[in-house]
């Protein structure tokens, strides 16, 4: 899968038709991520509600997705939380003998 641009970015923001509401800020330029931003604006995700924000990036991510491809792929992720997870169990049990 490609990585998202800075157009699918704005497919986002737009998904109600109005940019407005989003708050949107020149970006930080302080750390290594921050410098490597190629755009000059950043959108405050966190003052999206979290159903809306999830809403719109499962929009997105649908529209890139078959629904079969997506289905497996959340079972694989299903299987690797359970690894990881019986990993960590492990661990703290083998620190705790």
């Amino acid at each position: 899968m490609r990585r998202f641009s800075a157009e699918d970015m704005t497919a986002l923001v737009n998904l109600n038709g109005e940019l407005k509401w989003l708050p949107a800020r020149e970006h930080k330029r302080k750390s290594p991520a921050d410098k490597a931003w190629p755009h000059a604006y950043a959108i405050e995700l966190d003052a999206i509600e979290p159903d809306d924000l999830r809403r719109m990036i499962r929009e997105i991510i649908t529209s890139y997705l078959p629904p079969e491809q997506l289905k497996i792929l959340r079972v694989a992720e299903k299987s690797e939380r359970q690894l990881l997870g019986d990993l960590v169990n492990r661990i703290a049990r083998a620190k705790d003998d």
